[in-house]
């Protein structure tokens, strides 16, 4: 499959072998973009596969979303022939984005951009290919028995193996492991993941208040 619109050495160019064209959202694939691009891109279905979205990635701490990219995001979905969405609520979210967006302009609101939207998106998860894993199935079966991750009769293993960053919302994760914990339910914690070198307070505090569920606690 080629590469997306925006990766290519220059619009035009040895787009005869393409059988399609594949976009993240970080490109823009405006209708001028394709007029731009050249008659052998015109014929092209264009494919937009949308695993983030600039109107509801969630934001640093103190900052102000710029709606600007939004609209590309819009505008690219609007151009493209289809558009697919890693999971079915990240497609509802983007919609219910794009309509609030939407209805607050002062006038002329577009309200046929939802509706064409949604007639255009489906979902698509992306693939996991895990065969590479099964040579290390023996050793996680031997771990578990000897006791590395905790009895599993103090309660089903949580694991955290996302990156250690607030787009991944670990405070809301801990915060409600903190309430189970507090209501007597069993459970065992093992937190990996990669860590940056950045400290986020919510890492420390689950670690303070969890601490006595936690049978692993190392990023890399």
């Amino acid at each position: 499959m080629p590469k997306a619109p925006g990766t290519c050495s220059r619009p035009g160019r040895h787009t005869s072998a393409f059988r399609t064209s594949f976009s993240p959202p970080i490109c823009s694939i405006s209708r001028r973009f394709l007029a731009l691009a050249g008659p052998a891109m015109a014929t092209l279905p264009v494919v937009l596969y949308f695993h983030e979205n600039q109107l509801t990635y969630p934001l640093p701490p103190g900052t102000q979303r710029d709606l600007g990219y939004g609209m590309k995001n819009v505008a690219s979905a609007l151009a493209a022939s289809s558009v697919l969405f890693n999971t079915a609520y990240h497609r509802r979210e983007f919609l219910g984005a794009v309509g609030e967006l939407l209805e607050s302009m002062p006038d002329e609101v577009p309200h046929w951009v939802v509706p064409e939207l949604e007639g255009k998106s489906k979902v698509l998860p992306l693939g996991c290919d895990l065969r590479r894993l099964d040579g290390a199935r023996d050793r996680g079966l031997a771990d578990a028995a000897s006791g590395r991750w905790g009895d599993p009769r103090e309660g089903p293993l949580v694991l955290w193996n996302q990156r250690w960053e607030y787009d991944k919302a670990p405070g809301e994760l801990f915060a409600a492991l903190v309430g189970l914990k507090q209501e007597g339910v069993a459970f065992r914690l093992a937190v990996a993941g990669s860590n940056h070198g950045s400290s986020l307070p919510e890492f420390d505090r689950a670690r303070e208040q969890l601490g006595d569920r936690v049978v692993q606690w190392d990023a890399f």
